[in-house]
């Protein structure tokens, strides 16, 4: 079987693409590094608290608005075991999977 040969002109394409495609990959933005206004505003509260040595209230104040947003979820949960959320998760492994 003869070997097709790739014309110079497609290679060097081809590496031009890859060196974009390394540069986009190591300069693409993390969205997990990305704050809302809230949780910026959160932050900024909680750094003006730790540099007047009161950061035990921003730790407080999250473990009570934690321990609410798990109380809510478990009140959603015993009114309708399948919550908008759990349906989405659920109808995706569906298509991923298939029925059981």
């Amino acid at each position: 079987m003869e070997q097709a040969s790739i014309p110079k002109e497609i290679i060097e394409e081809l590496k031009m693409i890859r060196r974009d495609l390394d540069y986009i990959k190591k300069h693409m933005i993390d969205v997990d590094t990305i704050l809302t206004i809230d949780e910026e505003r959160r932050l900024e509260e909680s750094l003006e608290e730790y540099k007047e040595g009161k950061t035990i209230n921003f730790l407080r104040r999250s473990r009570k608005e934690t321990y609410n947003r798990i109380i809510k979820k478990i009140k959603e949960l015993s009114s309708d075991p399948f919550t908008t959320d759990a349906k989405r998760i659920i109808g995706r492994s569906y298509l991923i999977c298939g029925p059981l």
